[in-house]
C-alpha cells in the first residue's frame, strides 16, 4: 500500500514538473515573440524617419545647386 503511495506521489510530481516546464515554455515563446513584434514595429518607424529625412534633405540639395 506504501508503495503504491509512494508510486503515485512520484508520479504526480513527474506530471507537475512536465507541466510545469510546458508553461515556462509557453510563456518564454510569447515574450519573444512580442519582443520581436516591437523591435519590428520600431525598425519600421526609424526606416520610416530615414526616409522622410533623406526625402527632405534631397529637395534642399536640389534647391541649392539650382
Amino acid at each position: 500500500m506504501k508503495q503504491a503511495k509512494d508510486e503515485a506521489e512520484k508520479e504526480m510530481e513527474e506530471y507537475r514538473s512536465r507541466l510545469e516546464e510546458e508553461y515556462q515554455t509557453q510563456i518564454s515563446g510569447t515574450e519573444q515573440e512580442a519582443a520581436a513584434k516591437r523591435l519590428e514595429e520600431e525598425t519600421d518607424g526609424r526606416i520610416q524617419n530615414l526616409k522622410e529625412s533623406s526625402s527632405n534633405v534631397s529637395k534642399e540639395i536640389v534647391k541649392m545647386l539650382i
